[in-house]
């Protein structure tokens, strides 16, 4: 065969080619190209108009896809979340994944949301599902993760600065990773144990401490009193060859091998919550470990149980990290033993002439919270089944008013929950969020008086645990209704807004609260502890996973609005002030709360902390890790916003300006005018970012025109400011609330 025969049939071989899946404008800058509909991450962040696609040229059906399935850099709430930067991840290891990419056309939208993180060096990986605050940040609006985590990995150095300040306080948080060792099953360690223990009286005072009723120790209901102190005083037997009781130490246990470990367990983790907090004994430690692994191997015990849910409530209260696998592990055993001793059965015939039903019954109830406030953190089913809910008799003459809130939360939240992650059902958000936000309302009707009495608890903590899930979860749906489904009505963008205004609020004023209570009762800690103080770290544990889905969901939600100039219709009005009502979470109907409002709201409600009586409550605050990461999430958000309202104020004055001095304010007043009338999308030709009907006709086609103009004026303005501030140094807590 010839040369140019060769050549020829190449030719005819290279004639075919597929499509390209990129748009025009990715594969001519070489960039990567997500193909979302009507234009791609990579055009809209480089402000790219002619977004086109060859399969749309040749006339090609092809879906709009609602999530992004681009690769994504690290995620910031993955470092937010974490107390110590030991995991190396790849930038192709961490991936948003959309449903319509696993399963094609699901009846469910939500039930294959994932969010998948791998760690390659160790071969781990980590998949979240759509309730995860990390599948919201990676699918809610790409723009703004962007810049958010421009600026998080600036703080990498004041992240290291605070943890080689606080070394002693951070190496306190780590639960220790060497937990082998022969400590348990002989008196030998057992006596090893002792000489690791505090003095007889404080465990004493511990024990009396954990039973008053305080606030602080709620998990105190799913123990015996009675029981747990005549286990103490048997178990625990004083030097009676020292004087002074003050300085009698622990001579032996007297406790057989076996079983009764898990009860010795149980006074560890009660001296650890009163006395010890993070900071224990390295022996001690590995101890409770080693325990706590025991009990996979061994039958299952009540007094195990307790156990284990005490070590929960420890490590949700003391190394706050929302998505803790270990936290996981071990909430998913706490459900298989309870199971295993028919806590989720009819416990007054099982245990029919027991002493501690009550106690049992408590048991049961904060294993639910447990399961329910793991699994909505990590985008899981809940481990506990819809059938076996249902089933469990509930008594209504219950006293506890923890346990009477709770199974109403159980009851109203359960089956939205679990629609979300069932694929043959298409969950109804919108009737979801309207039973949540009753409930709020019935069972939290003062949500803004709380904390309004310096030294009167008009809440209890345990069900301030259930109202900050449930605002959480609220948040969750929204955000799955805005993102995921994308809906865009005023009543979604008002309640969206007002949840996240009165969780902020409610956050501020719980701190400031813990702090004032702190104060009084632990003045010794405030000024000479370097952990944090107790009220405090009880505050910190409830906030911090509602902190982080609240602001991010904020703050996403005004920078995608702010940044709407062609494919949505931006009105001025959002750029005004009005007066707005946050001590309820019913919102009004009749009018729609600016952008700018909702931004002041915000400012004001942490402006309190940059007041001289702060200073104090911060500088106790910082000694924890988690609040300084809050900082400096804080900070970030608000320096994105800030700047990008600042700009498009500008940006709109200018080019409004210049066209018709008098022409916005006919434009302010028919915006406003027109927000009385929507809130329903039936029957609209073109709707704006609220949902709004917008005419299209020739006053129409001169307000886009003048977007254009405003978006080439504002991204270049942002856009030379965003360059400079990444180039120079900047410390991000510097001047924080």
């Amino acid at each position: 065969m010839s040369i140019v025969e060769n050549s020829a049939n190449v030719a005819q071989q290279r004639k075919r080619r597929r499509i390209p899946k990129s748009c025009e404008a990715c594969r001519v800058k070489k960039l990567k190209c997500d193909r979302v509909r009507p234009r791609c991450s990579s055009c809209i962040i480089r402000q790219i108009t002619d977004c086109h696609y060859e399969e749309d040229r040749l006339g090609k059906k092809v879906k709009t896809t609602t999530t992004t399935n681009s690769d994504i850099s690290e995620c910031a709430i993955s470092n937010i979340t974490t107390t110590t930067t030991t995991t190396t991840t790849t930038t192709s290891g961490e991936k948003a994944v959309s449903n319509e990419n696993l399963l094609g056309a699901n009846v469910n939208p939500f039930a294959n949301v994932i969010y998948v993180h791998r760690c390659l060096p160790k071969g781990r990986v980590m998949v979240q599902g759509p309730t995860s605050l990390k599948s919201f940040v990676a699918n809610i609006h790409p723009p703004f993760t962007e810049k958010f985590e421009q600026l998080w990995r600036k703080t990498e150095p004041e992240r290291l600065l605070w943890q080689d300040e606080n070394k002693e306080i951070n190496g306190q948080t780590n639960p220790l990773k060497n937990t082998n060792g022969p400590l348990l099953g002989s008196e030998t360690s057992l006596l090893e144990l002792c000489s690791r223990l505090p003095e007889y009286h404080v465990l004493l005072q511990n024990m009396t401490q954990f039973f008053s009723g305080s606030p602080l120790y709620d998990i105190s209901t799913i123990l015996s009193k009675k029981d747990t102190m005549e286990i103490f005083y048997t178990s625990f037997i004083p030097d009676g060859t020292v004087w002074k009781f003050q300085d009698r130490l622990v001579k032996k246990i007297g406790m057989p091998v076996g079983v009764h470990h898990y009860q010795l367990g149980v006074v560890l983790m009660i001296n650890r919550l009163v006395h010890c907090k993070e900071n224990i004994d390295p022996m001690v430690e590995v101890f409770l470990n080693n325990l706590e692994h025991q009990s996979q191997m061994n039958g299952s015990f009540m007094v195990q149980c307790q156990f284990l849910l005490l070590r929960w409530y420890h490590r949700k209260l003391y190394f706050t990290k929302i998505d803790d696998v270990k936290l996981l592990n071990l909430v998913s055993r706490i459900v298989d033993t309870s199971m295993n001793l028919g806590l989720q059965l009819d416990i007054e015939k099982i245990y029919s002439g027991d002493k501690n039903l009550q106690v049992f019954k408590n048991m049961w109830y904060w294993i639910q919270f447990a399961d329910l406030s793991i699994s909505f953190q990590f985008g899981r089913p809940l481990k506990i089944s819809a059938v076996v809910y249902k089933n469990f008799p509930y008594n209504n003459n219950e006293e506890s008013s923890f346990i009477k809130k709770l199974h109403r939360f159980l009851m109203t939240v359960r089956e939205p929950y679990d629609s979300i992650y069932d694929q043959s059902v298409n969950p109804n958000l919108l009737s979801a969020c309207e039973q949540l936000t009753q409930f709020l309302t019935i069972e939290f009707p003062n949500i803004s008086k709380y904390f309004e009495d310096p030294f009167d608890w008009k809440i209890a903590i345990s069900e301030l645990r259930i109202l900050t899930l449930t605002l959480g979860i609220l948040i969750a749906m929204y955000g799955l209704r805005f993102k995921m489904i994308g809906e865009r009505t005023l009543k979604l963008k008002n309640d969206f807004t007002q949840v996240t205004l009165v969780s902020f609020k409610l956050i501020t004023d719980m701190l400031e609260y813990c702090w004032r209570y702190d104060n009084e009762f632990f003045p010794t800690l405030v000024t000479s502890s370097n952990s944090l103080t107790p009220f405090l770290t009880s505050a910190i544990s409830l906030s911090e996973g509602l902190f982080q889905r609240a602001h991010m969901n904020f703050m996403s939600l005004i920078y995608y609005k702010i940044t709407l100039f062609k494919d949505g219709h931006f009105r001025l009005y959002d750029l005004q002030s009005i007066d707005w009502d946050l001590s309820t979470l019913e919102t009004r109907n009749d009018k729609s709360i600016t952008i700018h409002t909702a931004f002041e709201l915000y400012t004001e409600i942490f402006s309190r902390w940059r007041k001289p009586a702060a200073i104090n409550m911060k500088s106790v605050l910082k000694r924890s890790y988690p609040y300084f990461l809050m900082i400096l999430l804080e900070k970030i958000g608000r320096m994105i916003v800030d700047k990008v309202i600042q700009f498009r104020q500008k940006s709109e004055e200018n080019v409004r300006g210049t066209v018709d001095p008098n022409g916005s304010n006919v434009h302010l007043e028919k915006a406003d005018s027109d927000d009385v009338n929507n809130g329903s999308t039936d029957g609209v030709s073109k709707e704006n970012a609220d949902g709004e009907e917008v005419p299209y006709d020739e006053t129409a086609l001169l307000e886009a025109q003048l977007n254009n103009q405003i978006s080439d004026e504002f991204w270049g303005s942002f856009n030379d400011y965003w360059e400079e501030l990444l180039k120079n140094d900047c410390n991000q807590t510097q001047d924080y609330i």
